[in-house]
């Protein structure tokens, strides 16, 4: 009887503590989304490179999250487009205070046919940095072109100065 009673409380007790640690687990803070405003611009440019379509969408919010699956049509037409926004390489030029739920990022893109600056605005929305929208591209070409031969290009830090011979004296 004693033993039985010893049982039940070890029970009892181990339910108890699992149920207090699966409301810790599920009310505990937990990061989701993009944390800053250049998180949600590296997601953008990585599920581009991959045609990731679902990480692409959230990094989106809405309407324009809504336009661009309208836009696009079927999942395959989707990953084309994505593929086809994959740039070569990016930079960000301009990131406005993150202090704020407003930002702005300029990125220039490098892309085979040319450099294009574009302009993301992000707002903090649902504990994420998303993008609400995107300014027109302004293209420029890049003083060499992508793709060319290091080999092949001018120096353009002009000649190079040597280093002074040293000179001979006596040895010691």
């Amino acid at each position: 009887m004693h033993n039985r009673k010893g049982r039940l409380r070890m029970a009892a007790i181990l339910a108890l503590t699992l149920g207090v640690l699966a409301l810790v687990v599920r009310w505990s803070p937990r990061q989701k989304g993009f944390a800053g405003p250049t998180d949600c611009i590296s997601a953008y440019y990585e599920a581009c490179q991959v045609g990731d379509v679902t990480r692409y969408e959230s990094c989106f919010a809405d309407p324009l999250r809504s336009e661009t699956r309208r836009d696009s049509g079927d999942m395959n037409h989707l990953i084309s487009l994505l593929q086809h926004k994959a740039v070569k390489n990016w930079v960000v030029v301009a990131e406005s205070e993150t202090d704020k739920p407003v930002s702005t990022v300029q990125i220039d893109e490098v892309r085979e046919d040319g450099i294009a600056r574009v302009r993301f605005r992000l707002e903090f929305l649902h504990s994420s940095w998303l993008i609400v929208g995107v300014d027109p591209v302004q293209r420029r070409q890049p003083s060499v072109p992508y793709g060319t031969d290091v080999r092949n290009v001018p120096d353009a830090s002009g000649p190079r100065d040597e280093p002074p011979e040293e000179e001979e004296g006596p040895e010691p």
